[in-house]
């Protein structure tokens, strides 16, 4: 019987189909995946890893499952991993990380990719592997990956990734290349919000949120509606105070917004409101030494 974690591992890894045939006394399929996950958590980067792991933790494992066959060594983990069937094994893995994760109400999402480093080989012509990835941010925890042919297609990526995602109330992050309608009505479709940054990929929305913030500004913030929020924390050896203005959207801004969603005509922005990161100011200590960064952006 599989107590504790080794039982959540069990409840979603049971219909995994083990690809020995019976020759006997063998390690059990789903001791098996359970030491490996676990070891994976740790640090282990090689079935060698894994098996060093678990025999210098065997106490703890024995809380947990049987271990009637002893620890496998790593050819054992190795071939067995090997045979198993792709998509059963990543349907597993999928409902055992989202419960992993918990749920995301409320919670952040960031949606980012990224390019393997190492990954290419010039000799034989292969490029670097690029892959979007879906991150929990409370549990700092990958909850889908995708690897995509380069960066550039990345934007029609993103989509089929929240789709494979249960994103209710969840408050999904991504960075300008993503400012794209079709992406936001498939986070407005999974019922979750979402945090994008405007930038010159989408010229008139950018030109029309950045005149808008000038107008704050020269009003020194002032409007009726404009609310603030000023956050300091220590990122990266860094100092930082960040500086974000936020306002509900008028009629004029919607109008303006629908403007800008007629070329995409699969989609549509959906703003309930609009934020701007008016600055942000980064020193290194002492504060006196300041090396002042000010990025004015939307």
């Amino acid at each position: 019987m599989h107590t504790g974690p080794a039982g959540i591992v069990y409840k979603h890894f049971e219909k995994v189909t083990d690809p020995r045939a019976y020759r006997g006394p063998t390690h059990d399929l789903h001791e098996m995946i359970f030491m490996a996950l676990t070891a994976t958590m740790c640090g282990a980067n090689g079935w060698a890893d894994v098996e060093r792991f678990v025999d210098a933790r065997s106490d703890w494992f024995e809380k947990y499952i049987p271990m009637e066959s002893g620890i496998p060594s790593h050819d054992t983990f190795g071939r067995v991993f090997a045979k198993l069937d792709t998509g059963e094994f990543l349907s597993a893995m999928h409902g055992w990380v989202d419960e992993f994760a918990g749920n995301l109400q409320n919670k952040g999402v960031a949606i980012d990719g990224k390019m393997l480093r190492g990954s290419f080989d010039k000799a034989s012509g292969k490029s670097a592997v690029h892959t979007i990835t879906a991150f929990a941010v409370g549990t700092r925890t990958v909850l889908r990956q995708m690897s995509v042919d380069s960066k550039s297609n990345e934007i029609p990526a993103v989509p089929l990734l929240l789709q494979l995602l249960e994103l209710d109330g969840a408050i999904v992050t991504l960075d300008a290349m993503h400012c794209q309608t079709e992406t936001a009505q498939a986070i407005i479709d999974a019922e979750a919000d979402y945090i994008l940054s405007v930038k010159g990929n989408q010229p008139t929305l950018y030109k029309y949120l950045l005149n808008k913030f000038v107008e704050f500004a020269e009003s020194d913030f002032t409007a009726e509606g404009l609310r603030r929020l000023i956050t300091r924390e220590k990122s990266h050896g860094r100092l930082e105070r960040r500086t974000y203005y936020t306002i509900e959207l008028s009629d004029e801004d919607r109008k303006v917004l629908k403007r800008c969603s007629r070329p995409f005509p699969r989609g549509n922005w959906g703003f309930a409101r609009i934020e701007g990161l008016v600055d942000m100011v980064s020193w290194t200590e002492p504060q006196d030494n300041r090396v002042t960064q000010i990025w004015r952006r939307l």
